[in-house]
């Protein structure tokens, strides 16, 4: 009885090994687990697409492996050249991209640093897909333009005449972000100006080495447009201002080391990882332009959890709050949270609450300056010149000099002041400003001093004590009996 059970089992075993079967079955798995990974696959980028945030064809070429193996292998032999392993260049190795009529690209052994390990080539440009949005007064619904086609780049309503505004943003964002767009909105509110803001989403979502790796190739497009504007559309050179957050700080730079005379470059918390320490050739720096103002608020170390630089790049460097940390910027302080009642229990969505969470200090940096826009004659925001925040807190610099050259207003009012001294931009020693803004727009504070003498006659006695009170006065308002005794 038992026997012929266990003959049909290994019966049932030897048709299941037989060699011309195991190939089918196990091609036949491989078919369904493909089709299961690229029914998966398919679903999420179809999400993504929704979103704004991917598309197929830009995913699969980034996530491209023979691409990757050959950056890899550059890698490997420039590091071990700058170290002196190796003397000569490897026939194999191509550490240089040509990208048209933008020009070509190379890595060599000036862009490793400890800081810097891992250097990339910027993926193609269809992938990166570099878009330019024009608004203006007369219309504020955003118009893709290519500067290739003059004729219609003229109908755009593009006016040369104009100062040029033009807005970049930075890593995981895309140009259609709702901080782009209130930014355009806050300047074409004050100024009739033209406001370009760049989308370069195809290049900002993969790795972060290899978005910052795209960024030169980004650099390189925002020159052109602006180049072009300038010999073809009767703009002044010193009458373009790139802003640019994040990584868009150092495409502002990659673009204004090839625009002879820009006239001005805002760099809204630059990106530390990859480029704190680098040479000047990698990051944004005061050559790029003829005024370069920057906003640093999240200057913490990336191993702590920041994502900005904090060393001072620019001609006037601002640091709010000392840099690092930003009011209003935990899960207890988040606004939506504060709006929420029994009525109406409308929770905020992932993305706000993550962005919150993980970028709210690196994002602070573009309310500031879109604030500064709309606020920049009732509300300014005041940086005072020292060389530490702590320094700043004591009240030892709440002075502006005698001329003003020890104060700057922050954000889209900073300017230069007439009393510093005219050197190149290259020997000019960076002003570090600070002061303390709120938790939300408008963030203006005002800083106030108060030094109190007392008379100290050798007949006093000890045992006296007495209570300081003080009085505040201000067109909204005033504070009265404010005790000032310590406890």
């Amino acid at each position: 009885m038992h026997f012929p059970r266990r003959h049909n089992i290994l019966l049932i075993f030897v048709v299941l090994c037989a060699p011309g079967s195991d190939a089918a079955v196990l091609q036949e798995q491989d078919v369904e687990r493909n089709r299961e990974v690229t029914d998966l696959s398919d679903r999420q980028l179809q999400e993504f697409t929704l979103l704004g945030k991917f598309q197929l064809g830009q995913i699969r070429s980034q996530l491209d492996y023979e691409a990757f193996m050959k950056n890899y292998d550059l890698n490997i032999e420039l590091q071990l050249r700058k170290v002196g392993i190796i003397s000569a260049q490897s026939r194999a190795a191509n550490n240089t991209k040509c990208f048209g009529d933008l020009g070509c690209l190379e890595i060599s052994e000036r862009w490793y640093d400890l800081y810097r390990p891992v250097n990339l080539l910027p993926l193609d440009r269809n992938v990166i897909n570099t878009q330019f949005m024009l608004r203006t007064r007369e219309d504020r619904q955003e118009r893709i333009v290519k500067i290739s086609d003059k004729e219609d780049f003229e109908d755009s309503g593009f006016d040369g005449t104009k100062p040029t505004k033009i807005i970049i943003h930075g890593f995981i964002d895309t140009g259609f972000e709702t901080w782009v767009k209130d930014m355009c909105n806050a300047f074409l509110d004050i100024e009739d100006v033209n406001v370009i803001s760049v989308d370069w989403g195809g290049g900002s979502l993969p790795l972060y080495s290899q978005a910052a790796a795209n960024t030169r190739l980004v650099g390189l497009e925002v020159a052109r447009l602006v180049n072009k504007l300038i010999s073809e559309h009767k703009v002044e050179a010193e009458d373009v201002h790139i802003i640019g957050h994040s990584l868009g700080s150092h495409i502002a730079g990659y673009a204004g080391e090839r625009i002879p005379g820009l006239g001005r470059i805002s760099g809204l918390d630059p990106a530390e990882p990859l480029f704190q320490g680098m040479p000047h050739f990698v990051r944004l720096d005061p050559t790029d332009a003829l005024f370069v103002d920057v906003i640093h608020t999240d200057a913490k170390s990336i191993i702590y959890g920041g994502y900005g630089l904090e060393q001072p790049i620019g001609h006037v460097d601002f640091y709010p709050n000392g840099g690092k940390v930003q009011p209003g910027c935990s899960l207890l302080e988040l606004p939506s949270l504060s709006t929420i009642t029994v009525e109406d229990i409308t929770l905020p969505s992932a993305d706000t609450v993550g962005r919150h969470l993980v970028a709210c200090g690196h994002n602070r940096a573009v309310h500031l300056y879109t604030d500064s826009i709309r606020n920049m004659k009732d509300c300014p925001m005041v940086g005072h010149k020292c060389s530490t925040y702590e320094l700043f807190q004591t009240g030892i610099c709440y002075h502006c000099g005698f001329e003003g050259e020890d104060c700057v207003v922050m954000g889209y009012g900073a300017r230069r002041n007439r009393n510093w001294p005219l050197l190149p931009s290259s020997e000019q020693a960076p002003m570090k400003l600070f002061l303390d803004t709120g938790p939300e727009a408008p963030f203006c504070k005002f800083h106030y001093l108060l030094e109190i003498s007392l008379s100290s006659p050798r007949e006093a006695e000890k045992w006296v004590q007495g209570f300081l009170q003080v009085n505040l006065y201000g067109e909204q308002g005033e504070l009265t009996e404010y005790d000032l005794t310590p406890e």
